[in-house]
């Protein structure tokens, strides 16, 4: 039987190893049909601090049996690593992504993902839904430390034509304005058809008690009984929302 609950994992260390386990049965299968090993590559926009966290994510890469390779075109899966310290990093990003649009129209099966704090701005988010479609993963730094997770799902439940998007925090992008309301800035989440959402359950308390007017037949009696505190001792750490 399969892991999918977060109380079958004494931590978030186990939960993250099985799923290397799982993502690299993915590649043996995917071996088989290249005739090779698949390959990875990772680039790195910005601080040392984004660059240490490459190295943690090509480490998690190569456990699950990816090779690395310097070739960015013809590598299966690639990783932009962002910064918005400067706003010419974030250009850079976009020039690299055009680059590549052509390249995935010719391999569809090429996979490429985006992380770093500059996925955690709105703007980016919707431009990226906008003009760079073809991207198959987005998350900020919150999420870095479930990288193999989102890799796995990235390849066994994604659809390529939308991202897995994986936001920061559920008060940020689903809190009501103060007229009422979705905020104006966050209308595109509610208005897209994303394949996969995963929010950081962290802000998870917060959100359900700002937040929950924007849902429809709320049961009342179980929002009240609702206990955030209960709720992120419990889960928080594990659960995948």
């Amino acid at each position: 039987m399969e892991k999918e609950h977060s109380d079958l994992f004494t931590n978030e260390t186990e939960r993250q190893l099985y799923y290397i386990e799982k993502l690299n049965a993915v590649l043996k299968e995917k071996e088989a049909l290249l005739g090779r090993k698949v390959t990875c590559h990772v680039t790195t926009f910005g601080c040392q601090m984004n660059a240490r966290d490459s190295e943690k994510l090509l480490g998690i890469l190569k456990n699950a049996g990816f090779l690395e390779t310097d070739d960015e075109e013809n590598a299966d899966f690639v990783i932009f690593n962002t910064c918005t310290v400067r706003d010419n990093a974030n250009q850079r990003v976009y020039g690299r992504l055009g680059a590549l649009k052509s390249v995935v129209k010719k391999n569809p099966d090429k996979k490429i993902a985006l992380c770093g704090c500059m996925m955690q701005e709105n703007s980016v988010i919707e431009k990226l839904r906008k003009s760079y479609g073809f991207v198959n993963l987005i998350f900020g730094t919150h999420n870095l430390f479930k990288f193999a997770e989102l890799c796995y799902r990235m390849y066994e439940e994604g659809d390529k034509s939308k991202p897995i998007v994986v936001f920061g925090s559920f008060q940020n992008l689903l809190g009501t304005a103060e007229t009422g309301g979705i905020k104006p800035k966050n209308e595109f989440i509610h208005a897209t058809n994303w394949d996969m959402v995963i929010f950081d359950e962290y802000h998870f308390g917060a959100w359900r008690e700002n937040a929950n007017k924007l849902f429809e037949n709320i049961d009342e009696e179980s929002d009240a009984a609702f206990d955030p505190e209960k709720y992120q001792e419990s889960e928080a750490g594990d659960a995948i929302n």
